[in-house]
């Protein structure tokens, strides 16, 4: 179940494809702090989207059971330690929450569809349908598609 679980939170990080700015919570310098950017994708911004990838599973598997909506501000605080201990900028709050957010909504909508992986086709249009354009909205940006990465985001997690 746990492993189920740990599959769908993955699917949060399937917001995809182009850089259309909106009105929202995050700054285009914390979603290219988070490694979310599709400007100027690299190594660096690669190994910044693997750490916060790494570091959002490590939040939700430790608290696997608070991630109702009621927990946002509980898990934004995690996050944020988190982020902090593994080196990488944190974001605002508002920037953080819309993170917990789409963390929650794959939890709840994508566990079957990732069952296989979070990186699977399944999993990312299971994301893209229930996920995505919340997550968009919310930080006021669209993001790259890990999926596209897959390769180098395996040998970064090596």
């Amino acid at each position: 179940m746990i492993f189920m679980q740990l599959l769908a939170f993955f699917a949060f990080v399937f917001s995809a494809f182009s850089a259309t700015a909106r009105a929202a919570s995050c700054t285009a310098e914390e979603v290219d702090a988070l490694g979310f950017s599709v400007e100027n994708i690299n190594d660096e911004s690669l190994k910044r989207l693997n750490t916060t990838r790494l570091c959002m599973r490590k939040v939700t598997m430790k608290h696997i059971s608070k991630t109702d909506a009621k927990y946002a501000d509980f898990l934004c605080k995690k996050l944020g330690a988190a982020l902090t201990k593994s080196g990488l900028t944190v974001p605002s709050t508002g920037c953080l929450k819309c993170f917990s957010e789409s963390t929650r909504c794959a939890v709840e909508n994508c566990k079957a569809a990732c069952l296989a992986g979070d990186l699977t086709a399944g999993c990312v249009s299971c994301f893209q349908e229930h996920c995505e354009k919340d997550l968009h909205d919310c930080i006021g940006f669209t993001t790259i598609n890990p999926a596209d990465h897959k390769s180098a985001l395996a040998k970064l997690a090596k």
